[in-house]
């Protein structure tokens, strides 16, 4: 009962800051005049300015979860920046890695890049679950905020819909294997018999 009850204050606690705006600044390319990342509702947005009298050809946005190895995540492309005046960006990360850090450069065509930003990504409003350690390479623990005494279930899809793995528990929280799911973001749900739970998620797999 003491276990549940720190698992359940953990929850809480990411929670309560999931519902505010978490932000994040650097710059690092004399072209760039902000650069900045921010949190709400699941998502990250990045905002970023280049400098009056710059222009590069083609912005690219990486993203990574261990600072050394990023993917390319979005695109912008023919001439970025103004000859005369100071120039605008957005780009929102519509899926990113939840329940770690989250780390973001741009590449300014042929100009160079800007310096990693990050920030902690927690999970949407009403996510109230925890992945501990996450990305997870083969085995980790998915705690989450029970209502009464169900029993819950857990249940795992790829982006097809098709179901790869499921669990069931009296507990507040999932152990789970996942030595034989292919690397990659898997969508999950966990509902009760009651009915009166039902979260969605995502997690990464990364062997």
């Amino acid at each position: 009962m003491v276990y549940k009850t720190h698992v359940i204050r953990l929850i809480l606690l990411c929670v309560c800051i999931s519902a505010g705006i978490h932000l994040g600044y650097a710059q690092g390319n004399p072209l760039l005049g902000k650069f900045s990342v921010s949190q709400y509702d699941g998502r990250v947005s990045l905002f970023w300015q280049i400098v009056e009298g710059s222009t590069c050809n083609g912005i690219q946005i990486y993203r990574s979860t261990d600072s050394i190895d990023f993917q390319r995540i979005g695109y912008i492309a023919g001439i970025c920046g103004s000859l005369t005046e100071p120039v605008n960006y957005n780009f929102t990360d519509e899926l990113p890695i939840e329940n770690t850090i989250n780390y973001y450069y741009l590449e300014l065509g042929t100009v160079g890049t800007s310096d990693i930003i990050s920030i902690d990504v927690f999970p949407a409003t009403g996510g109230s679950y925890v992945i501990r350690p996450h990305p997870i390479v083969d085995q980790a623990t998915i705690f989450f905020d029970a209502v009464g005494n169900d029993v819950n279930a857990l249940r795992v899809y790829d982006f097809g819909g098709q179901e790869v793995y499921r669990s069931d528990t009296p507990n507040v929280f999932f152990e789970i294997n996942t030595a034989s799911l292919p690397s990659g973001l898997y969508p999950f749900t966990i509902t009760s018999s009651g009915n009166n739970l039902h979260i969605k998620g995502t997690f990464l797999v990364q062997h």
